[in-house]
Order: C-alpha cells, then sequence, then structure tokens
C-alpha cells in the first residue's frame, strides 16, 4: 500500500508475484503486478486499475560483473477502469514501455564477515560480509508515449 505525502493525492495498493528461476549463470525474474488506485481529492478521483511489469534476464559473467537485459512498463486503465478526466478521455491513456542492456558491478567486502553457523542443525549459514551492486543501462523507448531513452542506474547494499 501507497500513501503519499501530498495532500489530495491518491493512494494505491500494489500486488502480484515475482517469478524467478536460474540455470547456471543465467537467470530469469518476471515481476508482475496489478495497481489499484483508490482515495484522493474527490475531484481527481480516479479508482483505476492498472498493470505493471518488470522483467529481467541476466547473465553472470564473472563473480563481479553481470550483463542483463531488462524491460519495464506500465498498461494503464485495465478494462477501461475508473473515471478518466478529460485530458484521457481526449488523448487516450499513456502506456509506457522501455527495454535495454545493463552491466552490474558487484564488490563483496569479506573483511567483516562473522562465522553465524554455530547451530548446523538449523540450517544456518556463514554472513558473507557487505555487498554492493551497481547497475547503470540505457533503455530504450518503445512506444510514442515513452521517452526515446531513459537511463537506469542501481545502488543496492546487502548486509
Amino acid at each position: 500500500v501507497e500513501h503519499p505525502l501530498e495532500t489530495g493525492s491518491a493512494n494505491s495498493v500494489v500486488f502480484g508475484p515475482i517469478i524467478e528461476a536460474q540455470y547456471g549463470p543465467w537467470s530469469a525474474v518476471a515481476n508482475l503486478t496489478l495497481v489499484h488506485f483508490f482515495g484522493g481529492d474527490p475531484d481527481e478521483r480516479d479508482p483505476k486499475w492498472d498493470f505493471a511489469y518488470a522483467p529481467q534476464i541476466k547473465y553472470d559473467a564473472t563473480e563481479n560483473w553481470a550483463f542483463a537485459l531488462e524491460a519495464y512498463g506500465t498498461v494503464d486503465r485495465l478494462g477501461n477502469s475508473g473515471t478518466p478526466d478529460e485530458t484521457r478521455v481526449l488523448f487516450g491513456d499513456f502506456d509506457q514501455h522501455r527495454m535495454g542492456p545493463l552491466i552490474y558491478y558487484t564488490y563483496r567486502s569479506e573483511n567483516n564477515a562473522i562465522d553465524i553457523d554455530t547451530d548446523a542443525e538449523f540450517g544456518e549459514e556463514k554472513d558473507e560480509g557487505t555487498t554492493v551492486t551497481i547497475g547503470v543501462g540505457l533503455l530504450a523507448g518503445l512506444n510514442q508515449n515513452t521517452p526515446e531513452a531513459t537511463l537506469k542506474w542501481s545502488v543496492e547494499v546487502e548486509f
């Protein structure tokens, strides 16, 4: 559930499965979600349902480097749900779709590793320290409602 801090803005609930598969150095992830908007300013209320997706196919080339193909998109107003404003009625919804290559670099710090495998009976594992993954890539817009290019960068810290 998402609740914006701006007064009058609509709330949303986002839910759906994350599907993952891995075969050797290859992995695939599909994050599929339904998004429902509710509440907010009665004059601007649009209780619509959207579909959003974020699939990734990734190849781990080495322990530190990985290459991926990712896509992100949103399909507005499933089944003509909600109450579109004048702009949406006049110009239609604004589905967005983008896709492109990314490169990821992972740094693993093992100097702060702590052995927590004190009770192997319960399947506890050794803490491998902190991992930092930095990703960067360029996604191309796939339709007229999406910018021609989008720079994606990410930083993930796992500890």
